[in-house]
């Protein structure tokens, strides 16, 4: 167990000078230090004493769906392959474009599985900032769900213009203030509906000491509450600490059942988890004895995940070569479909055609023409596939033009230069 740094993000936007809110806390939970700084800030005042902190991030709840599905197996694999079926009749957004998490743990008794969704952008543009001022966090837990949480109760927590609510383990969401009454309203009507043995929750209305703007709102709600449900158990809390305290308190140590965002492509692995399991694995090793087939297993372990790791590798400096000013690879497969679905190539079945058959016609190609592709473009305005490529003469462009034309595409030579002792052209390729 080690220290650890929360901190919080403000909103889904990520600027440059972005302040946000941290805390410290030992590693038995005192709260050593904590303030409201730029990342640039917090690392160059606070470098050494966070160096070697656990960092678990507060997200805003605007930036995300929860909601809830069915899903009748209990094994964790078919539910995650069930489940994006299930969010893109819920969602607006391609669920391609979206990551989903679950909770760490699923409940057996029941069918219901509670997720939350975010977009892949807003999700990378976190990681990617994060990373950028030297903070990899292990966890990223959204803020409307570290509310303290009470069985069959209903918490709003004012905090300037927004309220959140919190009435599940992972059941919140966040409104304006002048909202709250109708979301109070609809989600009562909801869940009298939804439950025939249902009983009045509590009502709790939250704020901290420190806004008296906050307090203010707190009372009048409150008053107007009690005379709309007279017959509900309303109370109001008004916390010492900061609203952001409390949260970061909520995050840090109550990690029962907890939503942690960071799963799938985005988990981070723990090192000390590693070095438990190796110390385990290496005592077993020592208590019964080393065997053949064990070694054999270690090796082949060994080699396929050696393997593994050289396949990733190239994945990130392939990435790193196609856009050389990104500054943080998170998830090579999902930043790419993100650049390909923002520069409007993905989906386009004319742009992978042509591309298959221009590339089929020079994997054809004998070994004499040496052509070599520099550079490749597509215009989706036009449908033109545009190429530039090294050959030896013009004689080798002139041949490959007939080649493609043989193949059934429409072929233009824009340009052929000479440059010591190659031709450099510009090919143009477009379906008949």
């Amino acid at each position: 167990m080690s220290d650890q740094l929360v901190l919080r993000i403000p909103d889904g936007n990520v600027e440059v000078d972005m302040a946000c809110d941290w805390f410290h806390f030992s590693m038995a939970g005192e709260l050593l230090a904590f303030g409201r700084d730029t990342l640039v800030t917090l690392h160059a005042q606070q470098e050494l004493s966070i160096t070697d902190c656990r960092i678990t991030i507060l997200a805003p709840a605007s930036a995300f769906f929860l909601a809830a599905t069915t899903i009748p197996s209990r094994q964790l694999k078919q539910v995650k392959q069930a489940l994006p079926y299930m969010v893109e009749e819920l969602i607006a957004d391609d669920v391609d474009t979206v990551h989903i998490a679950i909770p760490a743990k699923l409940d057996s008794n029941t069918s219901h599985v509670d997720f939350a969704v975010i977009s892949h952008r807003v999700l990378i543009d976190w990681l990617d900032h994060l990373h950028s001022h030297g903070f990899s966090p292990s966890k990223l837990l959204i803020d409307s769900l570290c509310i303290p949480f009470a069985s069959n109760t209903i918490t709003l927590l004012v905090e300037g213009e927004n309220v959140h609510l919190r009435w599940g383990q992972y059941s919140a969401m966040i409104v304006a203030v002048a909202e709250c009454e109708w979301a109070l309203s609809n989600l009562l009507q909801s869940q009298q509906q939804d439950n025939p043995l249902w009983v009045k929750p509590q009502i709790k209305l939250a704020s901290s000491s420190s806004s008296d703007i906050d307090s203010a709102m707190v009372e009048e709600l409150t008053a107007k509450f009690q005379q709309q449900y007279a017959d509900f158990d309303i109370k109001s809390i008004v916390y010492q600490q900061t609203l952001a305290e409390v949260l970061a308190t909520e995050a840090a140590y109550n990690e029962t059942g907890e939503l942690n965002v960071l799963q799938g492509g985005y988990a981070v692995k723990s090192t000390t988890a590693i070095s438990e399991r190796n110390w385990l694995a290496a005592a077993s090793i020592a208590g019964i004895g080393l065997s053949a087939y064990l070694i054999i297993s270690l090796a082949s372990g060994w080699y396929l995940q050696t393997q593994a790791d050289d396949i990733d590798g190239q994945a990130v400096t392939l990435y790193k070569q196609l856009f050389p000013n990104e500054r943080r690879v998170v998830s090579p497969k999902k930043q790419m479909e993100n650049h390909l679905r923002l520069s409007g190539v993905q989906g386009n079945t004319q742009f992978l055609a042509l591309l298959s058959q221009t590339a089929e016609q020079l994997n054809a190609d004998d070994s004499s023409m040496d052509l070599q592709v520099d550079q490749l473009r597509f215009e989706s305005s036009n449908g033109d596939l545009q190429f530039q490529v090294k050959s030896k003469s013009l004689d080798q462009l002139d041949r490959l033009k007939q080649q493609l034309a043989q193949a059934g595409l429409s072929v233009d030579i824009n340009s052929a230069v000479e440059q010591d002792n190659f031709v450099m052209g510009r090919i143009v390729v477009r379906s008949l």
